[in-house]
């Protein structure tokens, strides 16, 4: 419920940008919310979840758990951050859902762009966070994600892109493909 919650939330429905030929907006959230209400993408609560993250989406059966699922730190989504932190993960099912294989460091980037736009229209700030690697791609992610909040249809220079994703490499994510498989 807690993530149905952050899915029909008012402000999902000003989240929209193209990045890289990514469309990423409110339809597509929408039909991540009709895919858990379909039970074809899971919601699983872990405590520890694998990456150490506050969330995770797993597009394939490759760990233990179910395809298809996203996984959540904690039952209650209560502050601001957390509820970015889904909406970064449900981009990734949007691109599960699209059944693309993409570069990793742009799935992520694309991912970055949502959570921070979320974050800055609930909060009126950036996303804060304690790992430095993280901060990072916080802060070359949000000028774009106010650049698409001022705009209606928001277009990125190259730089901008070459930035963030430089960020996310920085971070030690690798250049390798994920394989979007469709729900």
């Amino acid at each position: 419920m807690a993530v149905l919650g952050v899915l029909l939330g008012p402000h999902v429905t000003h989240v929209h940008f193209v990045y890289r030929g990514q469309e990423i907006n409110w339809g597509w959230f929408w039909k991540v919310k009709q895919c858990i209400d379909e039970e074809k993408i899971g919601v699983l609560y872990d405590p520890i979840v694998g990456d150490s993250g506050l969330a995770v989406y797993n597009p394939k059966n490759d760990s233990g758990s179910s395809a298809n699922k996203i996984i959540i730190r904690r039952i209650n989504l209560t502050t601001w951050k957390r509820r970015s932190v889904l909406l970064h993960e449900c981009v990734h099912a949007i691109q599960d859902i699209k059944g693309h294989t993409l570069d990793r460091v742009r799935s992520e980037a694309a991912a970055y762009l949502p959570q921070n736009i979320y974050h800055r229209l609930a909060t009126g700030r950036h996303v804060h966070d304690s790992s430095l690697a993280a901060r990072t791609i916080h802060e070359k992610a949000d000028p774009l994600a106010q650049q698409a909040i001022a705009a209606s249809n928001p277009t990125f220079s190259e730089a901008q892109m070459l930035g963030l994703e430089t960020a996310i490499r920085e971070a030690g994510y690798r250049r390798e493909n994920v394989n979007f498989d469709g729900v």
